[in-house]
């Protein structure tokens, strides 16, 4: 008798892809999906990030109502968005190279505090009626200081807290707890902004720093200082810029993000007149329009939490902005066209520039951030 006798009353194991094999396929991509969680840091992390977030963008949405509802300007409203975004543009170097001097968790914790500090003074000023075009403006400014520090400590971070062999999927992890935050906070500011106003939303970002802070003073990694060779900050800059243009993979996906960013990203300026002139939608309109605009990013970003490495992704890169062209030429069915552009916004600059960086390198993170501020610096102030 050929092939393989079989003991009577004993079952065999299922090749034929039964339930049970099934399920525990599914249990192992799921493990595999969500295995940057076996690391405390990175729990605490993720926690407070995703409180901290989704209070930021109810403060985006609703800043970007108040100042619509305060003036009815396009104009101020892309003054206010060219006001946050410059200081990145300007400090983006040196931001990097401080983020690869001192202890990330400290700079953490402080970059934090800054930003608390600044989300107070809008809402009480929102809360008392006393609010002007012109506080919106220094303060988004301020804040636009601290972000510059911001992008490149907190991208760098994560590298510390998981081990090598799980950076990818900490880095997709992390930005699918962006893109989460970024719908569920402008769905609840569109509520929020609708029922009570929109210092409320001021206020609630404000207290969703003390997650993030608190998760922080818990966090063990990031105490050190990067272990580099110092220099002179100049220096440091410096070597930024020449690994960017001798490391072609990086050189490429940074004129790719800089080039989506200052032609696809910004639309976000003039939503608030979208959704109350064109659409009739109001807050709570406006509130649902940013929020879908990053379903594609977090379809993109939990799509990267179940990949081993980042081979292959120049395909899905090259497939992605080929959506994006045809749709975009088209002029049709905007939410695709933003989804599109989150999702290759979020598989381009930031896992593919850290998986490709140096561990600790926040001089190149820095570079991505930049390439982000200028969509905002340029179009967003001419739109």
């Amino acid at each position: 008798m050929s092939g393989c006798e079989c003991k009577p009353g004993r079952a065999q194991p299922s090749i034929d892809g039964g339930p049970d094999a099934k399920k525990i396929m599914a249990q192992s991509r799921l493990k595999t999906s969500l295995r940057a969680f076996r690391y405390r840091n990175f729990r605490l992390f993720f926690a407070g990030q995703l409180t901290s977030l989704v209070g930021t963008w109810m403060q985006t949405v609703a800043q970007s109502w108040l100042v619509y509802r305060l003036t009815g300007s396009a104009t101020l409203l892309g003054v206010v968005g060219f006001a946050s975004q410059i200081p990145i543009l300007i400090l983006a170097p040196i931001a990097g190279a401080v983020a690869d001097t001192y202890p990330r968790r400290r700079s953490m914790l402080a970059i934090q505090t800054a930003a608390m500090l600044l989300a107070f003074p809008l809402a009480a000023l929102t809360l008392l009626n006393r609010i002007h075009v012109w506080h919106i403006i220094v303060l988004a400014v301020l804040l636009g200081f601290v972000n510059a520090f911001d992008i490149p400590v907190r991208q760098s971070f994560v590298a510390e807290m998981v081990g090598r062999e799980d950076l990818v999927n900490a880095i997709a992890l992390n930005s699918s707890m962006m893109n989460g935050a970024r719908i569920i906070g402008p769905a609840i500011a569109g509520i929020v902004v609708a029922a009570v106003g929109e210092g409320w939303c001021f206020l609630i970002n404000g207290l969703s720093y003390l997650a993030v802070i608190v998760g922080l003073l818990f966090i063990t990694a990031g105490n050190q200082p990067p272990q580099e060779e110092r220099g002179s900050y100049m220096e440091a800059i410096l070597e930024g810029f020449r690994f960017v243009l001798r490391t072609r993979p990086v050189r490429m996906l940074l004129i790719m993000i800089g080039v989506v960013s200052l032609m696809g990203m910004p639309y976000s300026v003039l939503m608030p007149i979208f959704a109350d002139n064109i659409l009739n939608g109001g807050a709570k309109g406006l509130g649902l329009l940013m929020g879908f605009s990053g379903v594609g990013a977090l379809l993109g970003a939990i799509t990267l939490a179940g990949r081993q490495g980042i081979r292959g992704l120049s395909n899905w890169v090259i497939s992605v902005s080929r959506i994006l062209a045809l749709h975009a030429s088209a002029g049709a069915c905007r939410l695709l066209h933003d989804g599109a552009t989150g999702f290759l916004e979020h598989i381009n600059p930031e896992h593919g520039s850290r998986s490709a960086a140096r561990p600790g390198d926040g001089r190149l993170f820095d570079d991505v951030s930049r390439n982000g501020a200028v969509r905002c610096a340029v179009c967003r102030f001419t739109c």
